[in-house]
């Protein structure tokens, strides 16, 4: 782990009252972190029930697990705008 001050690209100021202090990082750093969120993402999509919206409430897509939860399928919930998603199919053997 780096120190701060070998970090530090020189800029120090106040903004709204807390202070900014800018890093200067190298590029294996932040590809390092994006490997480790895209990990952290799956591992919440693989154990999660997860919905992800558009700001105005459409839905965008849902996880298996949620679909498998919820009794949905995709193409009966995405583009739709909850809370009144469609129900979901009777004839099929998910949650009643």
């Amino acid at each position: 782990m780096r120190n701060a001050k070998s970090a530090t690209s020189g800029k120090n100021y106040s903004r709204g009252g807390a202070a900014v202090l800018e890093m200067d990082a190298p590029p294996e750093a932040d590809a390092e972190h994006i490997v480790d969120l895209e990990g952290q993402i799956a591992a919440i999509n693989r154990s999660q029930a997860v919905i992800e919206f558009n700001l105005d409430g459409t839905i965008i897509r849902a996880n298996e697990n949620f679909l498998n939860v919820m009794g949905y399928t995709a193409p009966e919930i995405e583009g739709k705008n909850p809370p009144t998603p469609p129900a979901p199919n009777t004839s099929s053997s998910g949650p009643t």
